[in-house]
């Protein structure tokens, strides 16, 4: 206990505590954006997602909660509201996405995933009861840092066959270093990033697919889904798709 006191004292002599604040100031938001795609893994998996009481938002617990804590309904009432109005137009919900999705310190953030991956849920069951997992796999410059799979039915349901395809970073402080190097601080968005990545969906065949959590629509290319298209503007995706005709056709 006197040693882990000492270095965390905050004190003109104590040499370990800038250095050790420098370091976590360059990996934080690597966490917090690893931590969204463990969130959105967790909601789009196979099987029933468990969500402790009041860690909708961000919580910086040594060991897990325990579910007894006091939880602050009230505050997540408010912030949900707030997340509601800002996305009650297409223009409202763009602006929030890209705002957040520079923002991985903002608490409202996970919250946004996790409320709008639940709505998903909720209004597709029949994906998530009867549908078929895919794995995919990427290919290009930075296909090892991203983890993607998909859900499908099969046709004859009622609505017809839908798709839904989940990608989300991973290995974030190998893949942003260069930029880290240089004292920005990075988002894992846009072509700049993923440059020709892309995600073999050859056996989803679909018309367009729409971001589930931006409302942007996302193209097919004749090489694939490319990442960069999917992470434009919000650091992990959900593309909700009907099937149709092949990608490139």
């Amino acid at each position: 206990r006197q040693f882990v006191t000492k270095v965390l004292e905050d004190h003109p002599k104590n040499r370990f505590l800038p250095d050790f604040g420098a370091f976590h100031e360059q990996i934080l938001d690597f966490g917090l954006y690893s931590a969204l795609s463990q969130v959105t893994l967790k909601l789009m998996s196979p099987g029933i997602p468990d969500i402790y009481q009041g860690q909708e938002l961000w919580d910086f617990s040594l060991v897990d909660p325990d579910n007894r804590r006091p939880v602050n309904f009230a505050c997540r009432r408010e912030l949900l509201a707030e997340l509601r109005e800002a996305t009650a137009t297409r223009e409202g919900q763009a602006a929030l996405v890209r705002r957040l999705g520079l923002a991985p310190r903002d608490p409202c953030l996970k919250l946004y995933v996790t409320w709008r991956l639940l709505e998903f849920r909720r209004t597709h069951r029949e994906l998530f009861d009867g549908g078929e997992y895919v794995p995919l796999s990427a290919h290009g410059t930075a296909a090892e840092h991203v983890c993607a799979f998909a859900w499908r039915t099969p046709a004859g349901q009622e609505r017809g066959p839908q798709t839904a395809v989940v990608v989300v970073p991973r290995l974030l402080a190998q893949l942003m270093h260069p930029a880290t190097q240089s004292g920005i601080r990075p988002a894992p968005l846009g072509a700049a990033v993923w440059h020709d990545t892309r995600l073999d969906v050859s056996g989803l065949h679909s018309t367009e697919a729409v971001n589930v959590l931006t409302g942007q629509r996302c193209g097919w290319h004749r090489s694939g889904r490319l990442v960069g298209d999917a992470l434009a503007d919000f650091p992990v995706a959900v593309l909700r798709g009907q099937q149709g005709r092949a990608p490139g056709s």
